[in-house]
């Protein structure tokens, strides 16, 4: 699978490089212990597999998904997505990780609606197997179905959200949160939040992570 990661400057690319080649790394070493060449190759393997750029038209031209994960204000959001979709194929999927903005506050300016959806990775990616696939209320089924594959191709464990606003879990709850943001989830959809409760054990257990807690 190729990926194109985008950002503002070389700078913050050269950066986000250094990262994903150290994150990589570490897997390696840890799925080859002894094996410093089989290390390499798969670090190599990885990363031919990546190219970054600062073109954002250029980007998502034949791109068949683009995932946005910009900081989490409303107005850069859609001025992304306007961005993206008017540079993009017809049938391209576009996905936002926001964990608190409302989707249909996110593609209200979007012309293809049906093709748009959430996909809500958890921090650190690499060790965190959920994966929430949100949609609101014009998203497709067939953009939801692909999506849900999707997660599962590249590993992850995905559930279905339909929430409005907050989706099933955040990892960027403060530790000081209390019991009473899962209770708000708990009525907003009971059954989402249990199938998502039922996942617990496949969570990783770290402070602030309540709803790991309720089972």
């Amino acid at each position: 699978m190729n990926v194109t990661v985008v950002d503002r400057t070389d700078a913050i690319l050269e950066k986000a490089r250094a990262a994903i080649d150290k994150s990589v790394r570490r897997i390696a070493k840890k799925k080859f212990a002894d094996d410093t060449k089989a290390q390499d190759a798969m670090v190599e393997d990885v990363m031919k597999h990546i190219t970054m750029t600062t073109d954002i038209p250029q980007s998502v031209k034949e791109a068949d998904l683009v995932i946005e994960a910009i900081v989490e204000n409303l107005t850069m959001k859609r001025n992304v997505f306007e961005q993206i979709e008017g540079a993009s194929r017809t049938g391209t999927l576009l996905a936002t990780n926001t964990s608190s903005i409302s989707l249909a506050e996110i593609a209200a300016n979007l012309k293809r609606k049906s093709n748009f959806a959430g996909l809500h990775f958890f921090n650190p990616v690499p060790v965190m197997k959920l994966l929430e696939v949100a949609r609101y209320r014009e998203t497709s089924d067939e953009t939801f179905n692909t999506l849900m594959e999707f997660g599962k191709t590249i590993g992850k464990t995905t559930v279905s959200c339909k929430v409005r606003v907050c989706f099933s879990l955040r990892d960027s709850l403060p530790n000081s949160i209390s019991f009473n943001q899962p209770t708000v989830l708990n009525r907003s959809n009971i059954a989402e939040l249990l199938r998502v409760t039922a996942y617990k054990c496949s969570f990783q257990d770290t402070p602030g992570f309540i709803v790991n807690r309720l089972l």
